[in-house]
Parts: structure tokens; C-alpha cells; sequence
């Protein structure tokens, strides 16, 4: 049996981008899919242009908002509304390689025990946005491990190593399950890998096949915040997410994540507070627990 796909493109005015990233779309090698593209009120001629591509062909449908819900509700709508078992992204600013499809159905089928699969991606644009992005991600090469597939739980709760949506299926079963209220809209796609690393298995197709383009007016850039405030709701978003577990190896490898990131590859003279706060972690469930009560 084929494996069939949702393809989930979410639109807010990138009218000059998208024509590009619905050609590759339909231009795929692998023909098992449908193309739901979830227009949020757009107001720079979108919706007209992917209206021309639901006319060229049938697979593509097209939802338009009746309000503006912002990125995170409008991908949570669409998944609720995928009509196929698996789940693939192609975020209205990237591309794909005509056998990308190909390559995940193939994958899928050599490892049917893979709950998500994800490749490697081309970086174009902007210059100093791609030079900010291989500098800051060089984690990235952490996903050569995963071209057998394995849990990804420990590198991503220190790191989102998945490079972007459009890098990545996922089985809409399991996706559908998920809580997609992360601390921020930004992070949504690493706050959903983290809630199935625990129990699922991530592989890897060492394969530029995601070309993720790079520029100022891209949604990561525009909507991600940083500071204290960002840290602290983390922090508590993790203890969250370790007891809603309720299994030690969890909290342990949240643990040894946390205490690398901060005090082995930092300062730990900075840093004592954290220390504070890693060993009060069962102590932060517990009071986090109360707070939803209230």
C-alpha cells in the first residue's frame, strides 16, 4: 500500500513566494498526496494565486480563515482537517526537490516503525540571515545519527536540531494528539517534536532535499523573543512536559540537558540560580501543578 501524504501549506502574504513552493509541490515524482493550503487572511492578492493552482489541479484545496488565528491555529486547523495518514510541511517561503516526496515514502516503507522523518536542507537568501542560522545551528549535524532511526528526545530538549517544518513529516495520528500551546508561536515546531521524541522515533535522510529560504521578513525572525521572560516559561513549559511523563529516565535526561547547556558550556559562576532551579525541578512540577489548579 502507498503511503499517502497531507501536504500543509500555511499562507499569510507571501504571494511571491508561494507560486514557487506550489510548482515544487506539484511537480513531485511520488503522486500519492493532497495540497491543503490555509490561507490566514492574507491581505496581498494570495488567495488569487492559489486559487489559479486549485483549478490546475484537483489535489490542491484551498481554506480560507474567516479571521486571522496566527500561525499556530492555523496549522493545528489543518492538520484537524488532513485527509491522509502522514503529515508533510512546506512552509509558503521554501521549496522542495521533485523527489522529496519519493524519498520520505521510501524511507517510511524501509522503517515503518518511524513516527517522523526529516532531511537535510539547501540555505538560500539572504547572506547574513544564513550565516546567523549555520552559526547558530550547528547542531544540525547531530542528525546524521538519526539516518536509523532512534529516539531524538535528549538532543532535542537541549536544542531544536529539526531545522524547520518544511524539513519534516510526521504521522497526523500522533500530531493531532499533541498540545499545540507552546510559550511561543515561533517554537511551535520544536514544542511538538519534544511532546513524541519521548516515544517515538525520529530517522534522518542525509539528502538536501528542503530548500529553506532565508530573510528578514520570515515568520521565525519577526515572532521569536529572548530574555529572561522567554527562559523562565520554558523552564516551566519542560517541567510540564517531563510530569506529564511521570517517568524518571525523562526527568534525568531533561536534567543532564539542562546542567550542559548552562554550567558545562557557560560560566557556572553566572549561573548559580540556575543550579538552584535544576535541582529544585520536582519542586517546580509541584508548583506548577498548583498554578494550573488555580
Amino acid at each position: 500500500m502507498n503511503t499517502k501524504f497531507t501536504i500543509i501549506v500555511a499562507s499569510y502574504n507571501y504571494r511571491r513566494y508561494i507560486g514557487q513552493t506550489l510548482d515544487s509541490i506539484l511537480a513531485q515524482t511520488y503522486k500519492d498526496f493532497e495540497v491543503l493550503v490555509v490561507d490566514d487572511c492574507s491581505q496581498d492578492d494570495s488567495v488569487s494565486l492559489i486559487k489559479e493552482y486549485c483549478q490546475k489541479d484537483a489535489r490542491v484545496r484551498l481554506i480560507e480563515n474567516d479571521k486571522n488565528l496566527g500561525l499556530v491555529r492555523t496549522l493545528k486547523k489543518a492538520v484537524s482537517l488532513a485527509q491522509n495518514p502522514w503529515l508533510a510541511f512546506c512552509e509558503s517561503d521554501d521549496y522542495w526537490t521533485p523527489d522529496y516526496l519519493a524519498e520520505k515514502a521510501a524511507y517510511i516503507k524501509a522503517h515503518p516503525e518511524t513516527a517522523i522523518v526529516v532531511n537535510d536542507v539547501a540555505l538560500f537568501g539572504d547572506d547574513k540571515a544564513m550565516a546567523k542560522v549555520k552559526k547558530e545551528r550547528v547542531s544540525f549535524e547531530k542528525l546524521k545519527k538519526y539516518q536509523d532511526p532512534r529516539s531524538m528526545y535528549a538532543d532535542l530538549f537541549y536544542h531544536n536540531i529539526i531545522p524547520t517544518f518544511s524539513c519534516a513529516v510526521v504521522r497526523k495520528d500522533l500530531l493531532e494528539a499533541c498540545d499545540f500551546n507552546p510559550v511561543q508561536p515561533a517554537l511551535l515546531d520544536w514544542w511538538l517534536w519534544r511532546q513524541l521524541a519521548p516515544d517515538y522515533k525520529v530517522g534522518y535522510i542525509d539528502k538536501k532535499l528542503t530548500f529553506w529560504r532565508m530573510h528578514d521578513n520570515s515568520y521565525i525572525r519577526r515572532h521569536q523573543e529572548k530574555g529572561k521572560e522567554l527562559s523562565r516559561q520554558m523552564f516551566y513549559a519542560n517541567n510540564r512536559l517531563i510530569a506529564g511523563k511521570g517517568r524518571l529516565k525523562f526527568y534525568l535526561t531533561w536534567m543532564k540537558a539542562f546542567v550542559l547547556k548552562h554550567f558545562v558550556r557557560v560560566k557556572v559562576t553566572k549561573n548559580n540560580r540556575l543550579l538552584i532551579r535544576v535541582c529544585a525541578l520536582p519542586i517546580c512540577n509541584i508548583k506548577l501543578k498548583n498554578q494550573e489548579k488555580d
